[in-house]
């Protein structure tokens, strides 16, 4: 951790600083509540309708659970209260310590994010899906994390992408946080498996060995012996050799054939 704030050219009493220790150990419900949430912009361009009315909702929840009121008696949980939010809460990441050692990344509770899932009444369902939130410094030139200090989980509706959550921070005019949270990603930004032109090119490239190899064992195993009888074949022949190493018979022939092992 120690050599992680050096090479952002930061020192470990200024990261300690107070008003940036509260920015580090207030990354669960702190940050949710009382640092972004409530400041992210709410300008429509940057997502879409679905995404913006879950979040208001998540907010307007969480301020009411947080701000007081509740433990004061003037307010009560409802069902979206008890249903999303108080899970939402539980769910999320939470640093517990091992800064000092590298540990920087602070897991969420996935399944219990994940089985939020709440009918609203105008027929909607706000579901919950867990962001990895990575804080520290922003490459302006990739938009992306130059170094992250650290990251940690959060819970949200699901009906966000992890673009439109960073769109939304970015597009924030108030600073949210002394460290800024320079990237976001949930569990459709980390698959490696989208279809892209590689995926096409290996499917090709793949289906034609499997075809040309299906073709050759036809051959070689239904016609090779009477194509003998009317064709000359030179199996010594450069062509011949290529088009028979594909031959799915003979290479299944050769790996089972126990000629010349003793028995």
């Amino acid at each position: 951790m120690i050599k992680l704030l050096h090479q952002q050219g930061r020192s470990w009493e200024e990261f300690w600083h107070p008003p940036e220790l509260l920015d580090v150990y207030g990354l669960g419900e702190e940050l949710l509540v009382q640092k972004w949430l409530p400041k992210l912009s709410s300008d429509p361009m940057q997502s879409t309708e679905k995404c913006s009315q879950d979040l208001q909702m998540l907010n307007d929840s969480l301020t009411k659970i947080f701000d007081g009121s509740l433990l004061n008696k003037t307010a009560v949980l409802n069902d979206f209260d008890k249903t999303v939010t108080l899970p939402l809460i539980d769910s999320q990441g939470s640093l517990n310590g091992g800064l000092l050692t590298g540990h920087t990344s602070y897991y969420g509770r996935w399944g219990e994010c994940r089985k939020i899932n709440y009918k609203l009444s105008n027929g909607n369902v706000w579901r919950g899906e867990i962001f990895r939130f990575f804080i520290g410094s922003l490459n302006q030139t990739t938009n992306r994390c130059a170094k992250a200090i650290l990251g940690i989980d959060i819970c949200l509706p699901k009906s966000c992408t992890a673009f439109e959550i960073k769109r939304r921070i970015q597009a924030t005019k108030i600073p949210l946080l002394s460290n800024p949270i320079c990237d976001v990603a949930n569990n459709d930004s980390a698959r490696t498996n989208q279809v892209d032109t590689g995926t096409y090119i290996v499917a090709i490239f793949v289906f034609f060995v499997l075809g040309f190899g299906i073709i050759s064992g036809f051959v070689d195993y239904f016609l090779y012996n009477d194509l003998k009888d009317f064709v000359t074949i030179d199996e010594e022949n450069i062509y011949w050799k290529i088009f028979f190493a594909f031959s799915l018979y003979r290479n299944t022939k050769g790996i089972f054939s126990t000629k010349g092992l003793n028995k």
